[in-house]
């Protein structure tokens, strides 16, 4: 059951311009809007550059944000209420991730043991994972035991959109092992997924029953979640995803997630 956020109506109609007239802002991060699933406090504490890089990245400021107001009328009149537009927030933080963590990819799919990164939007928002491990397990895919019919088309179809890629298979020759076994490698940098969610509730689920089926899959290490806390939980549409009902959802289930969570609510200016 979705949780009710109270819209507050408490702008005058020159607030209200003043507010749809605005196109940036700054998200707020405390520590009492940051809670740690199955160790995930001790996991930053080993990657503390991930830990500082996402905050960091957090406080940026946002451009091209869309606002708007919603009104009502009062007995002394009319007031407005503030809202944000999910989509251009959500657009907004992940421009800056990109920015700041250009290491990290963006617009992730898991499909076959693999990790696709894309410039459609999709999959996770992002992710940090061993690229070699990840190429290894292509390479497998396509060429391996249980290679696919198409092995040969579907690695050249990828590897011409990915130069990344391309030039891991060449550093490693990986092209030169024989076809029909299973190359070895071992993973030498965790697994991370990151989701910035603003939508409606059952995205949550969604987003959890990814991450399952990939933790059954790879091993999977570590989840970042972020959603709307505070002021922000009004200013977006009703229904949507907010860092209260994330931790109680994630409270109730935890002993059914293997993997360290890290939840972040963040609040608006």
């Amino acid at each position: 059951m979705t949780q009710n956020i109270r819209k507050v109506f408490d702008m005058n109609e020159q607030e209200a311009e003043d507010w749809v007239n605005r196109s940036t802002g700054n998200l707020i991060v405390t520590k009492e809007s940051q809670v740690f699933f199955r160790h995930a406090d001790l996991f930053l504490r080993r990657h503390n550059n991930i830990y500082e890089q996402i905050l960091e990245t957090l406080q940026i400021e946002l451009k091209g944000l869309e606002f708007s107001t919603e009104k009502r009328q009062y007995k002394d009149g009319i007031r407005y209420a503030r809202r944000i537009k999910a989509d251009s927030l959500n657009t907004s933080i992940r421009d800056n991730f990109k920015i700041n963590i250009p290491e990290m990819k963006y617009e992730v799919d898991f499909k076959e043991g693999v990790f696709y990164d894309s410039t459609k939007i999709g999959g996770f928002d992002f992710a940090l994972f061993d690229e070699l491990y990840n190429l290894v397990n292509f390479r497998n895919y396509c060429f391996g035991r249980r290679a696919i019919f198409d092995g040969k088309s579907r690695w050249n179809r990828e590897l011409f959109k990915r130069a990344d890629w391309r030039k891991l298979a060449d550093v490693h020759e990986l092209e030169s092992i024989t076809e029909g076994i299973d190359m070895d490698y071992p993973k030498n940098e965790p697994t991370i997924i990151g989701e910035i969610q603003f939508g409606n509730w059952a995205l949550l689920y969604y987003d959890l029953l990814k991450t399952i089926q990939i933790e059954q899959l790879v091993d999977m290490d570590f989840l970042v979640y972020i959603t709307a806390s505070g002021n922000l939980s009004k200013y977006i549409s009703d229904g949507t995803v907010n860092f209260d009902k994330t931790r109680k959802d994630l409270e109730d289930i935890e002993s059914l997630i293997k993997f360290p969570i890290w939840l972040i609510g963040v609040d608006f200016k």
